[in-house]
């Protein structure tokens, strides 16, 4: 569920940010790397504890 999510934010990121204006592909591509940065360090959590436990 997590490599989907951030494969779906990859792709709605993608598409907003072609028709925007330079100003505002730098603040889309500041949230898109927020959001995936956060699903990532999710699913590594999730990945160690399930391994851990």
């Amino acid at each position: 569920m997590q490599a989907f999510a951030m494969i779906l934010i990859s792709t709605l990121g993608y598409s907003l940010r072609r028709g925007c204006r330079l100003k505002w592909v730098l603040v889309i591509l500041t949230f898109e790397g927020a959001l995936r940065v956060g699903m990532l360090i999710s699913l590594i959590g999730m990945a160690f504890f399930q391994r851990r436990f």
